[in-house]
């Protein structure tokens, strides 16, 4: 109780890009889904947003993330 979920995850807009992540659109997650997943926790921030990696070969360009945020 009390603790908090940090959780960073490629969102489905990444297909196709080649900046890492899972190939297959059933490992990829969007907002919609991961909220309903930890429905009952308290949602301090969501979003679905753009970035640039630049972690090494295979994870470098630009990339499609979902970010949540949550309290137990």
């Amino acid at each position: 109780p009390g603790g908090l979920i940090i959780l960073e995850a490629f969102n489905k807009n990444q297909i196709g890009r080649s900046s890492g992540g899972p190939k297959d659109p059933e490992s990829l997650y969007s907002q919609n889904e991961l909220e309903k997943d930890f429905e009952g926790l308290e949602m301090l921030e969501a979003g679905e947003y753009s970035c640039y990696l630049n972690e090494g070969p295979g994870h470098e360009g630009q990339a499609e993330i979902v970010r949540l945020l949550l309290k137990k």
